[in-house]
């Protein structure tokens, strides 16, 4: 069902826009990204879960050519139900998607809540049980449709998002007085960027 990709064109557009800015230098000097995908129903969407394939795709090539490991989770509204992976080399990429579930069935979201949970759990060098995230302090990168709302009125950590079929002007604004940025993907595959420096439309 969801083996149609996106072109590539785009998605090269789309992630040299998002990710964040950490220089992948050496296998010693790691691109490190935490990933937190919304789990509410209303992402159980068939284009919104080719655009989330995509994106995930496209971040794991960099982990099994060993520039890149990424933290992933679900999200919706409790902190406590945060279940991160360390996704650290090909046969990790290999157990996620032999494991990763298509059909998203959670409730209301709360990005606030578990962004600053998030925040917490780095600065206390004890990251979900992972380890020490305090030096690296990765950026987050949201992967949502942007259907609810925040609850927040900042966000305590650099924060970037994807927001799939709908603009969500509270969380651009919030992502960007983070420090990073919002990118926007509608039904027509319109890809726009906000970032300090403004609006940047990536494709039409």
């Amino acid at each position: 069902m969801y083996q149609r990709m996106i072109p590539n064109f785009k998605m090269k557009f789309l992630t040299k826009d998002l990710i964040v800015n950490v220089p992948v230098q050496t296998s010693e000097k790691k691109q490190i990204l935490i990933i937190i995908l919304d789990d509410s129903g209303s992402m159980n969407d068939t284009l919104k879960q080719i655009w989330v394939n995509a994106l995930l795709i496209d971040r794991f090539r960099y982990v099994i050519t060993g520039e890149a490991e990424i933290y992933f989770s679900e999200f919706v509204y409790y902190p406590e139900d945060l279940k991160f992976r360390h996704i650290k080399n090909e046969e990790d990429v290999k157990k996620f998607w032999k494991n990763f579930n298509n059909y998203p069935n959670g409730g209301a979201t709360n990005i606030g809540r578990i962004v600053t949970d998030i925040s917490e759990k780095v600065a206390s060098k004890n990251f979900y049980g992972l380890g020490d995230l305090s030096q690296t302090k990765p950026e987050i990168l949201i992967i949502n449709d942007a259907n609810d709302s925040i609850g927040y009125d900042s966000l305590p950590y650099k924060t970037n998002a994807v927001c799939l079929m709908k603009e969500n002007s509270e969380l651009k604004n919030l992502c960007i007085n983070s420090g990073g940025k919002q990118v926007v993907v509608n039904s027509r595959d319109r890809i726009v960027a906000y970032s300090l420096d403004g609006e940047e439309i990536i494709s039409e």
